[in-house]
């Protein structure tokens, strides 16, 4: 939870794959290692845990390029309300996991008693936008036996304010705000596809499926072979809730994958140890993912864990390694007895 000194979790396999197998999802991973708060007052009031996020509110990344580049996809932004600041910790990919540190940097910090930053986000102007509750009272009730109590033991404070707030909006000096794409027309929407902002690729993709324009197909399958991975990347998730938005099953063509395989040697693959951790657990994944039980699959599933010593360094990548035998269970214990393995191999056991 928020409430307990540790604010940043992230998912780390969905859901949906474990579902697949009748297990029961794990508890999401924790990025965070309990720091302490950096706050420019003493004037505040935290329940448990002390000086560190007792109500921590947000998780928003910098996704734009109006800040420097540093910030880039590496900085997020968590608030916590009694402090009256917005931490921006350094958020950074570690093998197949997350870290979030450094939480002794702040983007706002107040010495008014009533500031209480519960949000901050990118904005379309690639600026940092912070909503500010500005209620001194944003914290679990207090326990203290001279408090007067409503219902649900509700803290009764005349200070209590439920009518006012404030947002800022904080950019760097001098720099100007992110360009208006436009968004009227099939080609504005793909256009935008490659904004520098993440707000307007997503905005533009959440229109594409609005304007429902047939001729858009085409244009996006266009899009998929510029050299831009990103534009790519987002073409390819516009066209794909397009085709859902019809009933129908999304396929990528051989050309579209042959776009997302750009710079990649031999495409993605989940038994490749040059891959990146994240890229294999993804591709692991994707042998679930509509797929039957396939023998060949569940063999190709052993030779890679018998082969290859760096998938147990890697605990997600392990994690659904795991999963996916599970699902493509024959082919992994016909390749164990025809090539004698040893099924207590620390390499085939988790």
């Amino acid at each position: 939870s928020t409430a307990n000194g540790n604010p940043s979790w992230y998912l780390t396999i969905p859901n949906r794959y474990y579902q697949m197998v009748g297990q029961k999802p794990p508890q999401v991973a924790r990025a965070d290692r309990k720091e302490f708060l950096y706050p420019i007052t003493g004037d505040y009031f935290q329940n448990n845990p002390k000086e560190e996020s007792s109500s921590g509110a947000g998780h928003a990344i910098y996704t734009a390029r109006r800040f420097p580049e540093e910030w880039w996809n590496r900085r997020a932004f968590i608030c916590e309300p009694p402090m009256h600041l917005v931490a921006t910790p350094r958020h950074q990919n570690v093998g197949d996991t997350f870290q979030t540190t450094r939480f002794e940097n702040n983007l706002y910090a107040s010495a008014d008693a009533w500031s209480a930053p519960v949000a901050a986000e990118v904005g379309p102007d690639g600026a940092v936008w912070i909503a500010d509750w500005y209620n001194p009272i944003c914290n679990h009730n207090p326990f203290r036996t001279h408090h007067k109590l409503g219902p649900g033991n509700a803290h009764l404070n005349d200070d209590r304010d439920r009518k006012h707030g404030r947002i800022y909006r904080v950019y760097p000096k001098g720099s100007k705000d992110d360009p208006f794409p436009g968004l009227a027309t099939v080609e504005q929407c793909i256009r935008a596809l490659n904004h520098p902002n993440l707000f307007w690729k997503l905005t533009a993709q959440r229109q594409l499926i609005t304007l429902a324009d047939r001729k858009a197909g085409p244009r996006l399958h266009e899009a998929l072979r510029r050299e831009e991975l990103s534009w790519a990347v987002h073409a390819m998730v516009s066209h794909a809730l397009q085709e859902l938005k019809e009933e129908r099953y999304f396929e990528l063509r051989p050309a579209d994958v042959a776009a997302l395989n750009r710079g990649s040697p031999g495409g993605y693959s989940a038994d490749d140890p040059q891959q990146h951790p994240l890229v294999r657990k993804a591709s692991v994944l994707r042998l679930m993912n509509h797929l039957p039980a396939d023998p060949s699959l569940g063999a190709r599933l052993a030779k890679a864990l018998a082969t290859d010593p760096t998938i147990q360094r890697y605990r997600q990548l392990a994690e659904a390694f795991r999963l996916a035998i599970l699902h493509h269970p024959e082919g992994f214990v016909r390749h164990l007895i025809e090539n004698n393995l040893d099924p207590d191999n620390p390499s085939l056991k988790r």
